[in-house]
């Protein structure tokens, strides 16, 4: 009998150490498909560049409909998304205020401009499937471990 519980003992501790392996998997399907949604709403359309009176040349601005995706004056609000991994069941997607700190007044509005929500809508819009998703890798990951 005792033969048998430290059997399902070392089923358990292997299922917990592959675990770990199955959430990092898990966290970087995330951690891509939200990254993919942010980067295609801060790359919108160029417009070129137009004169200014002086003769100065600037970004061509392009109708600003307060929709996705942004339209992309110079590319900082783009460079200015950064993605990190502090640990491998961890991913961050954030905008550097160092490099864009226009992004938050682009995401969060003004009152003369509608807040584009170009970070929290795709985890809003894709986080049934994500998570629906991420358990299917991890309990595909695991079943073999349990059933050995």
């Amino acid at each position: 009998m005792s033969v048998r519980f430290k059997d399902k003992i070392g089923k358990i501790n292997k299922a917990i150490e592959g675990q770990n392996g199955f959430i990092a998997v898990a966290v970087d399907h995330i951690h891509d498909r939200i990254r993919q949604e942010v980067d295609k709403n801060v790359s919108g359309p160029a417009y070129g560049v137009r004169k200014t009176k002086t003769g100065g040349q600037v970004p061509n601005r392009g109708p600003q409909t307060g929709k996705m995706p942004i339209p992309r004056i110079t590319g900082t609000l783009a460079r200015s998304v950064i993605s990190k991994r502090p640990a491998p069941e961890m991913a961050v997607i954030y905008v550097d205020d160092n490099i864009a700190k226009s992004g938050k007044y682009v995401h969060n509005g003004t009152r003369l401009q509608k807040a584009r929500r170009f970070l929290s809508d795709p985890v809003n819009i894709l986080h049934n499937s994500l998570i629906a998703n991420a358990k299917e890798i991890i309990i595909t990951g695991i079943r073999p471990i349990g059933q050995s």
